[in-house]
């Protein structure tokens, strides 16, 4: 239901595409945008055209961060027809896709988050799926995401269990890696900028607990105080003051969030130092090659 790494996992397969001389295209259905449009073009490739009010935060991370077209839309048909009518890509990437059954896929990446797997096997509201765990058969691979050195043994004994039940379902692993720190400008610094310096930390995220373990997993960074908000929440000025507030009051430095979240805050006059930790999926190398090999046949 969330928080699996759909948005990280885009970003790694749409740069190994571009570094392979393809030109892929993020369709997306814009979940939180506000837009009613068949088909929001959020950018053509080079500058972002719309707001994370107008067309969700996702997507205009995802158009800000790769420079690459990104449309949204519910009929996700729509906007890959129109992508390939204006030539203006050759391969489609489904931001969220794995339901959608009305589009065609070629690929689909069935992803698992390594602290909850399946969880207790049961479908939405029950349980944290969306489908019963026999439509995993429909994948052509399966990757666990966040895979830390505290929970990699139950990730391998998933992974087996996994394997012998779908043998012919490769499986892949990969972690989050903290890259840099990027302010509101967009200008980025080391990690080592944090060093020493009293953090507010916030998010709202599916799964909030997964940025605070990135945090926690590097000694540079230290936090005296976290909050948390609902997934894709739309922050006012009340929220940031409220923040700053708390933040000064405890002897905090600076406030630190996710990209997702950052994208939420460009207009917004925040009176302390903020910055957005920019994280990576870093994958085996034999998911790239099982990936390229896949394309090639197609």
């Amino acid at each position: 239901m969330g928080g699996t790494g759909k948005t990280p996992m885009v970003m790694h397969v749409a740069r190994l595409l571009i570094r392979h001389d393809k030109k892929p295209a993020i369709v997306s259905r814009g979940y939180g945008g506000r837009s009613k449009k068949a088909i929001n073009i959020v950018s053509k490739g080079h500058h972002v055209l719309m707001n994370t009010a107008e067309a969700g935060d996702e997507p205009v991370l995802l158009a800000n961060t790769l420079k690459i077209p990104v449309l949204t839309g519910p009929q996700r048909i729509l906007t890959g027809q129109y992508i390939a009518k204006n030539k203006m890509a050759d391969i489609l990437l489904m931001d969220d896709g794995y339901q959608h059954l009305t589009l065609h896929r070629d690929i689909n990446i069935a992803l698992f988050a390594a602290h909850e797997l399946l969880g207790n096997g049961w479908v939405f509201p029950g349980g944290p799926l969306r489908e019963p765990i026999s439509a995993l058969k429909r994948a052509h691979c399966f990757v666990i995401t966040g895979v830390t050195n505290s929970n990699k043994n139950q990730v391998n004994t998933f992974s087996k269990k996994m394997q012998q039940r779908y043998p012919a379902i490769p499986m892949f692993k990969g972690s989050y890696q903290a890259q840099a720190i990027i302010n509101q400008q967009n200008t980025s610094q080391k990690l080592d900028y944090l060093k020493g310096l009293p953090l507010l930390a916030f998010c709202g995220i599916a799964k909030p607990h997964s940025f605070f373990d990135i945090l926690d997993a590097n000694p540079k960074i230290s936090t005296k105080l976290r909050q948390i908000f609902a997934d894709h929440h739309p922050y006012q000025e009340s929220d940031i003051t409220n923040l700053c507030q708390k933040a000064k009051k405890i002897g905090c430095k600076a406030m630190i969030t996710t990209e997702k979240d950052m994208v939420k805050l460009k207009d917004i006059d925040i009176q302390m130092p903020i910055w957005a930790l920019q994280v990576e999926l870093i994958l085996e190398p034999e998911f790239d090659t099982f990936l390229l090999k896949m394309l090639a046949g197609k």
